[in-house]
């Protein structure tokens, strides 16, 4: 990293831009850009996944005995739960290698709600070392010859999966963020520093959320200051976390299909001033409050046209959406392959 390119008077500076991403067989690859920013964008990873499945009546009351001897107790809509502790962490790609970090899964049996599915998983592959949460569950708690891990991630329904890119030397604040055909906009800001939603929970089958890493990580250590272990190590820089969160409520395998949902979404740092449009510097003064999605639906019509098209210009050169989706193949291989 670092200037390259002219120096001296009247001639321009450059940076780089770094793209590490995964190739389909799993190969890192490093690309360089010139360009007047600095930063790394960061290989795309699955932040979180979310699977249910049904299982014969016969075979529920084996896997309830499972849970039962594991201690297993009432959470979130089920009547049997475990936390699955002790596995070892993956740290993230920005931060320094750390050994013996820990991290876990739930796994969960029986709900009350009877039109739900009756087993349930939670786990953040980015995270968790897939091979030994696998063993882990067949051991302990899928040890059926023919209704274990493979099986849920074969047959089971993804209820929600989240992927996420992060981009070194860039602050969630300093940027502007639209998304084409999603109407619900939301900022909170709180001890996980400020996080920028796009669309709703669920009823629109994604959402955006848009936040800073080093707060985040910060408020999330704080909660698991009784076990060192599970903290996660802190970035050396500022770190923009960029995660769009789907529910499709389909097969894992029908993942590989899904169209780039990073497409549609207008990452800007735009020129701040128009000498003849004094209404443009309001704009982006609320934007900034309470973003730019929601202040562009203040709007009439031709202005919503005009500005979308003036945050698109400035979109910035590491915003690559389909470097980042051609990622995806590999991303569910390392999970179902494990």
């Amino acid at each position: 990293m670092g200037d390259s390119g002219g120096k001296g008077n009247g001639e321009k500076k450059y940076m780089t831009i770094t793209f590490i991403k995964y190739a389909i067989d799993g190969a890192i690859h490093t690309k360089f850009l010139k360009s007047e920013y600095n930063v790394k964008v960061y290989p795309l990873i699955c932040d979180r996944l979310t699977l249910t499945c049904d299982l014969p009546k016969a075979v529920q009351q084996h896997i309830k005995g499972n849970f039962k001897q594991e201690g297993a107790k009432p959470y979130n809509g089920y009547q049997l739960s475990s936390w699955i502790q002790g596995l070892p962490m993956s740290p993230p790609p920005y931060a320094s290698a750390v050994e013996d970090k820990l991290t876990g899964a739930y796994i969960q049996c029986s709900p009350y709600a009877p039109d739900t599915n009756f087993l349930r998983v939670d786990f953040n592959p980015g995270k968790v070392d897939m091979g030994m949460l696998k063993d882990v569950i067949n051991l302990n708690w899928l040890n059926h010859p023919h209704y274990n891990f493979d099986h849920l991630l074969k047959h089971g329904k993804v209820t929600r999966i989240d992927f996420a890119v992060d981009i070194s030397h860039e602050q969630a604040g300093a940027l502007y963020y639209y998304y084409s055909k999603i109407q619900y906009v939301e900022v909170i800001r709180s001890k996980s520093g400020r996080t920028e939603y796009l669309g709703g929970k669920t009823k629109s089958g994604k959402r955006i959320a848009v936040y800073d890493r080093i707060p985040a990580i910060k408020a999330s250590n704080a909660k698991k200051y009784y076990d060192p272990q599970q903290q996660i190590p802190l970035p050396d820089n500022d770190i923009l976390r960029i995660e769009i969160r789907l529910f499709p409520k389909e097969t894992f395998a029908s993942l590989y299909s899904v169209e780039n949902p990073f497409a549609p979404l207008t990452v800007s740092a735009p020129k701040q001033h128009y000498a003849d449009d004094t209404l443009w510097g309001l704009f982006l003064a609320l934007a900034r409050f309470e973003g730019a999605q929601a202040t562009l639906g203040r709007l009439t019509k031709q202005k919503k046209k005009e500005y979308t098209e003036r945050l698109k210009k400035g979109i910035p050169a590491w915003w690559q959406s389909k470097e980042i989706w051609s990622q995806l193949p590999h991303v569910l291989h390392s999970i179902e392959s494990a």
